[in-house]
This record gives structure tokens, sequence and C-alpha cells, in this order.
């Protein structure tokens, strides 16, 4: 559950979870030598609003210390219930919604610590294994189309 500016609750549930991808690029002899692992982390909201749904889908591309060689690629989806997220539409576009800024970011963390669970088993007993996605604040993201 979250609160809106501590007047107004927006109650939600976890109501799936789903792999939609996975992706192992085994990097050749240069596995052994793997000390440090980059990530890029992309978040991309979907919502449905006739059965009271938001997709947080999160896909997070595993990359070699040398910044160029991609190890692997994970995306999931957390699919969560707002029972009251048509009282969330926009006023000025009704195709639009406004979700307060501290709802977003709970379901994105959510989204992430999910994700890192889905990445552990995944990968666990492959070249992968010790890449554990570190924890992340989501108010860092920046919003984009």
């Amino acid at each position: 559950m979250s609160k809106l500016n501590d007047t107004k609750e927006i109650p939600f549930q976890i109501k799936n979870i789903e792999i939609l991808e996975v992706d192992l690029v085994f990097p050749g002899p240069i596995v052994k030598d793997i000390k440090t692992y980059h990530y890029n982390i992309n978040l991309q909201h979907r919502i449905n609003q006739e059965n009271k749904l938001i997709f947080v889908d999160t896909a997070i591309e595993i990359i070699h210390q040398d910044k160029k060689t991609k190890l692997g690629f994970l995306k999931a989806t957390c699919v969560y219930l707002v029972e009251n997220l048509l009282d969330l539409k926009s006023a000025s576009n009704e195709k639009m919604f406004d979700l307060p800024e501290v709802f977003v970011t709970t379901l994105n963390s959510i989204s992430i610590s999910t994700t890192r669970g889905i990445m552990f088993s995944q990968f666990r007993g492959t070249y992968l294994h010790n890449a554990v996605l570190p924890i992340i604040d989501p108010k860092g993201f920046k919003a984009g189309n």
C-alpha cells in the first residue's frame, strides 16, 4: 500500500510476475576474467484500465567490465492490481493517468527487486551466477518516451 501525501491511500496488490525474455550470450575465453558487471536497466509502464492493472516491465542488460560486451539479458513484468486506478485518470487527457511519484517509485522498487530475484534464479549455475544486481534507488530513473 502506498500513501499519497499522507492523505489518500492507493491500495494495490501484485497479481502476477512473468518472465518475458532471458538471453545468455557466452563471451568465450574472457568469461574467466570477469570481476565487474555493468547493467543497463529500462523500466516501462503499461496500463490496462479496463482490468485496473499496471504492468511494470523491467529489462536488464548485463555488460562485461569492458562496457562493450553483452553477457546476458532478462526482461520480466510485474502486474499490479490498483482498485482505484480510474480515480487517477488525468483531468486534462482521458488517455493519461496522474500517478503520484511516490507510488511510481514504490512500484519501480518492487519490480526491480523482484527482477533481481528472477535474475539470480535464471542465471544460477551459469557464468552469470555472480552477476547479482546491486540495490538501486529507483528515484534516480529518468522518464523517457
